[in-house]
């Protein structure tokens, strides 16, 4: 099964990509600061490793759009009900012949029900029926899970 990336991921991805640079080579390379004392001589001096105002400003900047690009790239966005009945409308059409009509049988059943009882409605012998499952999970498109003595089949 493919993925789709869009526009908006791969920019949320970059803005990840540039923030952590930006946030990496200012913590690693600090403004050195040079102080010019005036009196009786003129003396230059350095201070090394300072954090200036603007450094601070920058770094807090991109420690921010880090932290949200990698939350959005991180945490899945749950779809909603009508997106997932789309989509399994769409998997619904691309699949053929039996695997269609138990798959349907799911979605009518709201995608649970004990495999014992999609024996019983789609009328296939239990071993058609056994393997048509083993190839749906195989695509990722169902679970199977142990519940006692038989299997709960429930549409990913």
């Amino acid at each position: 099964m493919k993925t789709k990336i869009d526009k908006k991921t791969v920019l949320v991805a970059c803005i990840f990509v540039v923030s952590f640079i930006v946030l990496f080579s200012k913590l690693m390379l600090p403004t050195t600061i040079q102080i010019f004392l005036e009196g009786e001589d003129t003396q230059i001096s350095e201070v090394p490793n300072l954090y200036t105002f603007s450094d601070v400003v920058i770094i807090l900047i991109s420690s921010i759009f880090l932290t949200a690009s990698a939350a959005y790239l991180l945490v899945p966005i749950p779809l909603s009900e009508s997106e997932k009945r789309k989509i399994r409308d769409e998997v619904c059409k691309r699949l053929s012949g039996e695997a269609k009509g138990i798959y349907s049988i799911l979605m009518e059943s709201k995608g649970v029900m004990f495999q014992s009882e999609l024996v019983e409605r789609s009328g296939l012998p239990k071993a058609s029926v056994s393997l048509i499952l083993s190839r749906l999970e195989a695509e990722g498109l169902i679970e199977k899970k142990r519940h006692g003595m038989s299997n709960l089949i429930v549409l990913k």
